[in-house]
């Protein structure tokens, strides 16, 4: 099973360096309903993939255009792949820099702060919904979403034996794409080399107690 990654496309938006809170949550308002440029994304090659994207506009749009004339491509809408939004850190009418929201709604978001609308935790669940969803289905996919949430499936990938291509270590571009890939793990010890999933050999099943893939009896 195949999961590739995209993170949504962005508009032509200037942030200023400096925000109030009242005005920092104005913009995130006005960058969100801000349209991408027609042709900004061009149309791709989905064939044998079903093609998710977040509820949020940019991701609605980067599914439309990659997807252009091509109406056999399966299409689902969900709100599991939006955006993990960030609240102003503070209530005070002074401005900060653009970087402190960012950085302290991040913060907040790992400590599961209340004054952020979705903390970590809160995260962690909805990503290991969306993932048992398309594990149950066990169709090859193309998720269309924003870097924090696309952050957050990757680690979680990780811990279900997915195998992660990606090309940089830093912050993800617009349009990046990034590869997961069940990983079949296996005994490596006998001549059937079996699956740790359901071991046949003494090998295979003391490698998957100590791997956390069969509990100990």
């Amino acid at each position: 099973m195949k999961i590739v990654l995209i993170n949504a496309a962005a508009p032509d938006y200037s942030w200023k360096k400096r925000y109030t809170p009242s005005a920092y949550a104005r913009e995130i308002a006005a960058y969100a309903a801000a349209r991408l440029k027609e042709g900004a994304v061009p149309q791709a090659k989905l064939s044998g993939y079903r093609l998710w994207h977040a509820a949020s506009l940019h991701a609605r749009q980067t599914a439309e255009m990659m997807v252009g004339t091509n109406t056999e491509i399966p299409i689902e809408e969900t709100a599991l792949l939006d955006e993990i939004p960030l609240a102003p850190f503070t209530e005070k009418d002074r401005e900060f820099p653009l970087w402190k929201y960012e950085w302290s709604g991040y913060l907040g978001w790992r400590q599961n702060s209340p004054m952020q609308p979705e903390g970590r935790v809160e995260s962690v669940r909805r990503g290991e919904e969306l993932l048992s969803l398309l594990e149950e289905r066990g169709e090859d996919a193309v998720l269309i979403s924003h870097e924090r949430r696309i952050l957050v499936l990757l680690s979680l990938l990780k811990k279900r034996n997915y195998q992660i291509r990606r090309g940089s270590l830093i912050r993800l571009a617009p349009m990046e794409r990034i590869l997961a890939a069940k990983q079949i793990l296996t005994c490596g010890g006998c001549m059937h080399n079996c699956q740790l999933i359901n071991p046949g050999c003494a090998i295979g099943q003391d490698k998957a107690r100590r791997s956390g893939i069969l509990h100990n009896q």
